[in-house]
């Protein structure tokens, strides 16, 4: 080696060396910290459980993504909301038992987008048309195949049955099954 031993940068990496072969450790006597890498989340505002895995689905606001994690926290896969021409995501929850695509609002644009595992873009369809100014949290309704979409601007739930119109195989527009306001319930802001 270029470097002796005994010269700073030598010692250094040495050093290094050295403490890469080592577990990395907690408190003395403690467990090993978690060598799992993490994703920051900046402004989380909904999950939901991967039925196949428990891994977790996350809307992240701030940062305009769906970030898909393990349980424990490892990142597994992040898609920006910009890849379909979306804004600022606010719910996600999966479509149905199959879990084969999620449901993601997006309030800037008033629709409710559908994307598949990849987080590749397979449908939208419009809130305006059932008074849904700014979709928020979502919940899928396994027994009516419907979405229930909570609207803090109009202060009121709906539930909507996506379908495909123009049958190409991708929901764009929705029947509304039902509707209520959240106010004589005490909710100003159902999120």
């Amino acid at each position: 080696s270029l470097i002796g031993r005994n010269h700073p940068v030598g010692i250094v990496l040495a050093a290094i060396l050295f403490l890469r072969g080592l577990p990395a450790l907690g408190a003395p006597g403690g467990v090993p910290l978690d060598p799992v890498p993490t994703l920051v989340v900046f402004t989380p505002t909904s999950v939901e459980v991967d039925p196949w895995d428990g891994s977790l689905w996350i809307a992240d606001q701030y940062a305009s993504r769906v970030a898909h994690m393990s349980s424990e926290g490892a990142p597994i896969a992040v898609f920006p909301t910009s890849r379909y021409g979306g804004g600022k995501p606010a719910g996600v929850t999966f479509e149905g038992s199959a879990a084969t695509h999620l449901y993601v609002s997006d309030p800037g644009l008033h629709r409710l987008v559908r994307i598949d595992r990849g987080g590749n873009f397979a449908g939208a369809l419009s809130t305006d048309p059932f008074g849904i100014t700014q979709p928020a949290d979502l919940a899928w309704d396994e027994e009516t195949s419907a979405l229930w979409v909570a609207d803090p601007l109009a202060r009121q739930v709906s539930r909507l049955r996506p379908r495909d119109s123009d049958a190409d195989g991708l929901p764009d527009t929705a029947d509304l099954l039902a509707s209520f306001s959240t106010i004589p319930l005490g909710s100003d802001n159902p999120m």
